[in-house]
């Protein structure tokens, strides 16, 4: 009786402390994202799109300028992922807070699947790996073009390993990726 509650109780400290490094990873992951340089032409550009939308409430037709053309690429995506995080929670740093939540969502979905894919590899050098590679900080993390592509890619990639059979390892089932 001992040994199984002694086991509970290791289990679940376990797991307390499992949630604790996540969440110590997400709050370095978001600062180092807060503490970026801001005011160069891309993040100037995204953001401005995004406070241009919560403003005045016009759907954004167009998306990013393209510097060396001097012109803009079609699509309100990225001024949507700015300015809806300003209409939830009217605050400056709102869409760095929900860039860092949908890339760190994405990034654990990634290492929980590389886990699976990879039993043998230790679970804190997946996870360790996968959330601080200096690659996925950068990109992940600050407000610029290629943030937003990562939580994209990452699904892209487990569907396409999932698609092909000699690939797939059974994380999802054939009839949720129909095409």
């Amino acid at each position: 009786m001992e040994t199984s509650v002694t086991v509970q109780s290791t289990i679940l400290n376990l797991k307390a402390r499992s949630v604790a490094a996540l969440a110590a990873l997400f709050l370095a992951r978001l600062a180092f994202g807060l503490t970026s340089e801001f005011w160069s032409e891309d993040e100037t550009q995204i953001y401005l799109m995004g406070l241009r939308y919560y403003a005045t409430g016009d759907w954004p037709y167009f998306g990013p300028d393209i510097v060396w053309t001097r012109s803009q690429i079609a699509g309100a995506l990225q001024p949507l992922l700015v300015g809806i995080p300003l209409r939830i929670a009217p605050f400056p740093e709102a869409p760095f807070v929900f860039l860092n939540v949908l890339s760190f969502a994405a990034l654990c979905g990634l290492a929980a699947y590389i886990g699976r894919r990879e039993p043998s590899l230790p679970r804190w050098l997946v996870w360790g790996w996968v959330l601080t590679a200096p690659w996925t900080l950068q990109f992940s993390t600050h407000v610029i073009n290629p943030s937003y592509v990562l939580p994209a890619a990452i699904a892209f990639f487990i569907g396409f390993f999932e698609a092909v059979p000699a690939l797939s390892i059974g994380v999802v089932s054939p009839p949720r990726y129909c095409f």
